[in-house]
């Protein structure tokens, strides 16, 4: 089957391009420790007077936090922590507010007072702005880079991965602006209508079942519809690195076209990677569940194993750019998508 042979090229080419997967894996930890470092230092200003700094190794106290939030009520920082950020909860909020479109709404509600109202949230809000912002820039940036190492360029270095990275950046961050438009449109106009719909049907009704059943057949409905334009914007950026093309919007209705002509193997493709995905978060949450974080070496151990799993999250995100980017060139009939010759990836 193409996309399994697809696969395995991606697994290969990803295994040759280890330099690059690293690089990536510390441009977003130092992104990330310079955005968390300042908050670090707030925190040790108000803990290290009193006696919560054991009580918070021990485990995350939320009344505690929440105490502190309130002594610190002017902190955009400190307004920026949430129960969610730590452990395994990560993945149900992000989950949630996956389903929910919070993202890419708040995104949009943010864009939308600042272009036409010229007024910037308060709060936290210019924070994870900034977060949201700096991590989109750097996933286009590497996005450009590692799709055309993959599809022009398989004996690339880390010079031309860096110059693939700069001249499709602004390309694919047209394509990223695109996709944070559309998305907004559907959660505001389409599912949020349909949780409203569900919750007035619903609300007479004796049983509890009735609107757990349509909640979680909404909820199915919206992943399934949001892994295809997922799709769909990932061979869009294919499409724009291989064809070398200009426009977002004409990149993203030839990579969808790409995507829904071939959707059989495509969409197994994009499956198999998303169950590989799963299974990573399933090790870290079992870990994370099993070590006790009772002192400052399991904090430490828990924190080295997070970031293996980050380091394999950029290897499956390169893998995935890799065997897309292979399907689309074996399957496509474009005289630009030609496959290139094996070669030894400068590791």
């Amino acid at each position: 089957m193409t996309f399994v042979r697809s696969l395995n090229t991606g697994f290969s080419r990803a295994g040759r391009t280890k330099r690059l997967i690293v690089l990536a894996w510390l441009a977003s930890l130092l992104l990330g420790l310079a955005l968390a470092l300042p908050l670090l230092r707030e925190l040790d200003r108000y803990i290290s007077p009193t006696f919560l700094e054991e009580k918070l190794v021990e485990r995350y106290d939320e009344n505690a936090v929440e105490t502190m939030k309130a002594d610190r009520e002017g902190s955009v920082l400190l307004g920026s922590l949430d129960p969610t950020m730590f452990g395994f909860a990560t993945f149900l909020g992000v989950y949630d507010q996956y389903l929910n479109g919070a993202g890419v709404k708040w995104v949009g509600d943010f864009l939308y007072n600042l272009v036409f109202r010229f007024r910037v949230l308060p709060g936290s809000a210019i924070l994870m702005m900034m977060l949201l912002l700096l991590y989109g820039l750097l996933w286009n940036y590497l996005a450009g880079g590692f799709i055309g190492i993959y599809a022009k360029d398989p004996s690339g270095t880390i010079t031309d991965f860096l110059k693939y990275g700069g001249k499709y950046f602004g390309r694919l961050f047209r394509l990223s602006l695109v996709a944070v438009i559309l998305y907004a449109l559907l959660f505001v106009f389409v599912f949020d209508n349909i949780r409203l719909a569900i919750a007035s049907g619903t609300a007479n009704d004796a049983s509890e079942m009735t609107p757990f059943i349509y909640y979680v057949v909404k909820n199915a409905a919206v992943l399934l519809l949001l892994g295809v334009l997922a799709m769909c914007f990932d061979y869009a950026k294919v499409r724009i690195v291989v064809e070398d093309r200009a426009s977002a919007f004409g990149a993203l209705a030839r990579g969808a076209g790409f995507a829904l002509k071939h959707f059989a193997s495509t969409a197994s493709l994009y499956l198999l990677l998303a169950v590989i995905g799963a299974l990573l978060i399933a090790v870290l949450t079992l870990v994370d569940r099993w070590i006790p974080q009772s002192s400052y070496w399991t904090v430490l151990l828990v924190f080295l194993l997070q970031q293996l799993y980050m380091a394999g999250r950029f290897w499956l995100k390169a893998t995935t750019y890799a065997a897309e980017t292979d399907l689309f060139q074996r399957l496509s009939e474009s005289p630009a998508a030609i496959v290139p010759p094996t070669a030894t990836v400068s590791t």
